[in-house]
């Protein structure tokens, strides 16, 4: 099942693939970045291009953003978010999480997210390293990616 309309939670490499990927399959997708640009730690001009193919896809990117709540509503999942543009609420029907890439698999990503997001991660998700991942994404908050495996 393709989603609508989902939600990345991180703009690096994983989250940039697999948000582009649903891109181009259909869905809406919107990329909330804590950092000041996307893919953080490569020179901001190798990223224009990546950036150029998320606008002609469609794909929303919010910087210096972070989700700070989800709700489950009977339409979907409702995330609060906050940024330099204000803070305002978007409903997805999927969230995919790929905020940090510890170093131990095991680890909750506890450092990006608010503790609202942290919750729900806890309580309803499933870590997978990039060479598992099955889709489609869980209904409810997320699979994890992670860039390390055991």
């Amino acid at each position: 099942e393709i989603p609508q309309r989902l939600l990345v939670v991180g703009g690096g490499i994983i989250g940039l693939e697999i948000g582009t990927y649903y891109a181009k399959l259909g869905s809406k997708v919107t990329v909330v970045e804590l950092l000041p640009q996307l893919l953080a730690g490569i020179d901001p001009e190798l990223t224009q291009p990546v950036t150029r193919t998320l606008q002609k896809l469609g794909v929303e990117v919010l910087l210096q953003s972070k989700a700070s709540s989800v709700d489950e509503m009977l339409d979907g999942l409702e995330v609060a978010l906050a940024g330099p543009q204000g803070d305002r609420s978007i409903v997805v029907d999927r969230i995919l999480v790929s905020a940090t890439a510890p170093a131990n698999p095991t680890a909750r990503p506890a450092a990006t997210m608010t503790p609202a997001l942290v919750r729900t991660w806890t309580s309803t998700s499933r870590l997978v390293a990039p060479s598992a991942i099955r889709m489609p994404i869980s209904r409810r908050c997320c699979s994890t990616v992670c860039a390390s495996t055991p």
